[in-house]
């Protein structure tokens, strides 16, 4: 006989529950005894809950990512004030004190503003080439990095023969981390 239809409710609370057996590393065999559940329905419901686990994680980086935008672009702003303060020329009060017992020197006695003309501090404009550099990291927009699978293939193959491994196992291996980590997204 079929096993009547969930609630909502009671969906939402398998789905909690399933998080948490999931956390702690159980199989789903295991979870749809504990829950007296098909496999088939547990494995379902593990999609949905994984499903809802990467959503949110897209949301929080989607998050982390625009605050960090908005720090880079106050640093930004405060790299290019500074910046222009530092072409500004710079003015300094200088007074000349006659030494005590030189009549020639205190009639020398002289208060006098010297303007120093600046090309700009250039550590303000590499750390504004950092920012925009990092701001274009964190929104994708420099070019993936190209990599020569042939040569990347053959340094594996030379060092797992340098330590005494079979260079097929060693790559199957390194197909397999691959797989792991690329449906992990």
């Amino acid at each position: 006989m079929p096993r009547p239809q969930r609630t909502p409710q009671q969906r939402e609370g398998h789905y909690r529950i399933i998080a948490e057996c999931l956390v702690k590393g159980w199989s789903q065999n295991r979870i749809a005894a504990y829950l007296e559940m098909s496999v088939g329905q547990i494995s379902h419901d593990v999609k949905v809950v994984k499903s809802r686990w990467q959503a949110e994680r897209h949301e929080l980086t989607d998050q982390y990512v625009s605050a960090q935008i908005l720090e880079i672009a106050i640093l930004k702003e405060q790299a290019w004030d500074a910046w222009v303060r530092s072409c500004k020329p710079r003015e300094k009060n200088m007074t000349r004190k006659a030494v005590p017992g030189n009549e020639e020197i205190k009639a020398l006695l002289t208060a006098e503003l010297r303007k120093e003309e600046r090309d700009g501090n250039p550590a303000f404009l590499a750390e504004i080439r950092g920012l925009m550099e990092r701001q274009a990291k964190l929104l994708g927009l420099d070019r993936p990095t190209r990599i020569d699978v042939n040569l990347l293939r053959a340094q594996a193959e030379e060092y797992a023969r340098e330590l005494g491994l079979d260079p097929a196992e060693v790559l199957a291996e390194a197909q397999s981390i691959l797989k792991i980590s690329t449906e992990r997204g």
